[in-house]
């Protein structure tokens, strides 16, 4: 536990200045590692290609951020804050965005496959390319009329 705390300081400063090759390889070399940065502010930052798999995003302000070509499989962002931001080509696959922030966020080429959308702010949000499977779009729907 104390290990994975201190892994959870340091990926957080890897990723508040931008470090994302650095933060990718601390979890190359810590395979069983998800990142517990829950409630972190990363307001506009760079974060292209930044592997977020399995992490804890829950509360987390990321407004303006670019999350492009990122991977956030099985992450949890409840009540996450992603708006103005780029998830543009990021593999959404698994995620938890229930009650997430998502105004005019660029989901174009994004990966949805067994996401959780309910109760997610997607007003004004761009989709177009997106891989979404058919049974979410009902909830999709439901999700834009915020």
């Amino acid at each position: 536990m104390e290990k994975e705390e201190g892994l959870d300081i340091i990926f957080f400063d890897l990723l508040k200045y931008e470090k994302i090759e650095e933060a990718n390889a601390l979890r190359t070399k810590n395979p069983a590692y998800n990142p517990n940065i829950k409630g972190s502010k990363l307001v506009g930052k760079n974060l292209s290609g930044i592997n977020l798999s399995g992490a804890n995003l829950i509360d987390s302000d990321l407004w303006g951020a670019n999350v492009s070509k990122a991977n956030l499989t099985g992450a949890l962002c409840e009540g996450a804050i992603f708006n103005s931001g780029n998830l543009s080509g990021t593999n959404l696959t698994s995620a938890n965005l229930r009650g997430a922030q998502l105004k005019r966020v660029n989901f174009s080429g994004a990966i949805f496959s067994n996401t959780v959308i309910e109760g997610a702010n997607l007003f004004g949000a761009f989709f177009l390319p997106v891989e979404i499977e058919e049974e979410y779009i009902t909830a999709f729907k439901k999700s834009l009329v915020h």
